[in-house]
This record gives structure tokens, sequence and C-alpha cells, in this order.
């Protein structure tokens, strides 16, 4: 499963196999900063 998708929070290109993580880490500072 290494086809590229678009990561849907910073619109970039990645590899399937990254998106998971980047996508987790992604939606925890978002959520940081809707708490702000």
């Amino acid at each position: 499963m290494a086809y590229k998708i678009k990561n849907r929070w910073t619109g970039k290109i990645i590899k399937e196999g990254e998106s998971d993580l980047r996508e987790a880490d992604l939606r925890e500072a978002d959520l940081r900063e809707a708490n702000l």
C-alpha cells in the first residue's frame, strides 16, 4: 500500500504508510490550537 494520497489536513501528497502517523500528529496539534 505505497500509493500516494492527499493528506486532508495539509493538502500535501504523501505515501500511505506515512499518513497515519503524520495525520495523528497534525490532528493532535489541530486540537491543541482549537483549545487555545
